[in-house]
C-alpha cells in the first residue's frame, strides 16, 4: 500500500502524493472519520451505522453501509479497509496518521532534557494542527467527545511548549499567546499561572 496521509486536525483530509482522496460524499465522510478515529481497531457496523443515520436509522442502513464501504475502498485501496466481526477496521501506520505523528512528537519531548529542543519538538508537533479538530463534524454527535480529547491534548502540548518558553526567559514572545488564551480558557490554572510569570 502507498502511504497516504489521513489528516483530522483540521477538517478531514486525506492526500497521497498531493492528490486529494478526500470523499465527496458526507456520508462516506462520516464513516471514514469515524474509521480513522478508532485506525487499527475494529468499529462494529452498528456503531458506524448510528454515527451515519443516527438513532432512527432507515431499514437499508445495513445494505447501504456496504455500500459506502465499497466506494471507500475503490478510492483508498482495497486493502485499507477489512472486513472484521462485527464491522471493519481501517488499517494505518503511525507515520500515515496526523495524530499519531502529533502524539509521537509530543512524547518525545517530554523525555527532552534541554527546553530549547523541548519547545522545538513542541512547535513541531503543534504545526500539525490546520485548525480545529474534525472541523467538518463540529456538529455531528460523533465527534463531540473525540474533539473535546482532541483539543485537551493540544492544550497541554501548548502549555508544555510555553512550559519550555519561560525557561528558555521567552516571556515577552509567549505573553499575547496567553492574554489570548486566559480568557478562551479561565479554569485552567496552567495557563493562568504560566500568564502571571510571563507579565
Amino acid at each position: 500500500m502507498a502511504p497516504v496521509e489521513f489528516r483530522i486536525l483540521g477538517a478531514l483530509e486525506v492526500v497521497e502524493d498531493g492528490r486529494d482522496l478526500t470523499p465527496v460524499r458526507g456520508k462516506q465522510r462520516v464513516l471514514l472519520a469515524m474509521l480513522t478515529l478508532h485506525a487499527n481497531d475494529v468499529v462494529a457496523g452498528d456503531v458506524l451505522i448510528e454515527a451515519v443515520w443516527g438513532e432512527s436509522p432507515p431499514a437499508s442502513a445495513q445494505n447501504a453501509l456496504q455500500g459506502h464501504i465499497a466506494a471507500l475502498r475503490k478510492l483508498l485501496g482495497v486493502g485499507r479497509i477489512e472486513t472484521r466481526a462485527p464491522g471493519y477496521l481501517l488499517r494505518l501506520s503511525d507515520d500515515e496518521l496526523d495524530l499519531a505523528r502529533f502524539e509521537a512528537l509530543v512524547a518525545d519531548a517530554a523525555g527532552l532534557l534541554s527546553p530549547d529542543a523541548r519547545a522545538a519538538r513542541l512547535r513541531s508537533a503543534l504545526g500539525l494542527w490546520r485548525g480545529e479538530p474534525l472541523a467538518d463534524f463540529r456538529y455531528e454527535a460523533f465527534a463531540q467527545p473525540e474533539i473535546a480529547r482532541l483539543e485537551e491534548l493540544r492544550l497541554k502540548a501548548v502549555e508544555a511548549r510555553v512550559e519550555a518558553d519561560l525557561a528558555l526567559g521567552r516571556h515577552a514572545e509567549v505573553l499575547a499567546e496567553l492574554e489570548a488564551l486566559a480568557p478562551k480558557y479561565p479554569l485552567r490554572e496552567r495557563i493562568l499561572g504560566q500568564l502571571m510569570i510571563s507579565v
